[in-house]
């Protein structure tokens, strides 16, 4: 059960990483087109000064985007966790009361057969005595 449990926490992992993967290369592609631009327009307008500006900013873009991107799949993979643990806790709980139940049951037809088979020994019992007086 673990080792399922396991396994479908990694086949997550592993989507999650490829859509990561996915983002970033489309995010580098799109942040290069930008870049590209911004050059053009910096080497004709401005100085090198912006250039560093520029970049850094784009770089605490990346940052907080890489940031946001990590707490989701924190949180998604969490969630997955959760569920994963309260259903199996869920199933140990029914089965510790369904073995209860069981066993209650299971007593309660001991103590019945008992004591008919009890009432029975005495019913035959009083038969021969009776038999054996008259």
């Amino acid at each position: 059960m673990r080792a399922k449990q396991r396994l479908f926490v990694i086949q997550i992992l592993v989507h999650l990483i490829h859509i990561i993967l996915v983002l970033v290369l489309e995010l580098l592609k799109f942040l290069q087109k930008n870049q590209k631009m911004m050059n053009l327009t910096i080497q004709k307008n401005q100085k090198m000064m912006n250039l560093t500006i520029q970049k850094r900013i784009l770089q605490m873009m990346i940052l907080t985007i890489q940031k946001k991107i990590l707490q989701k799949m924190n949180l998604i993979i969490q969630k997955m966790i959760l569920q994963k643990m309260n259903l199996t806790i869920q199933k140990r709980i029914l089965q510790m009361m369904n073995l209860t139940i069981q066993k209650r049951i299971l007593q309660k037809m001991l103590q019945e057969n008992r004591k008919g088979i009890l009432l029975m020994v005495l019913q035959e019992n009083r038969k021969k005595i009776l038999q054996t007086i008259l």
